[in-house]
């Protein structure tokens, strides 16, 4: 995992609050998908980092 500013990581409940996204903890298998979820431009982190 890797982190690009201040947010502050907090597991719970079996769920990993990221503040602004909230993610059930499971396996990779449980997370996988064909499409992103977000986009890694440079740009794109910019305009979502605080």
């Amino acid at each position: 995992m890797l982190e690009r500013g201040g947010l502050c990581l907090v597991i719970e409940n079996r769920v990993a609050d990221f503040a602004t996204l909230r993610v059930p903890l499971g396996t990779w298998q449980d997370h996988l998908s064909t499409e992103p979820v977000i986009a890694l431009e440079r740009s794109a982190l910019d305009a979502i980092d605080w």
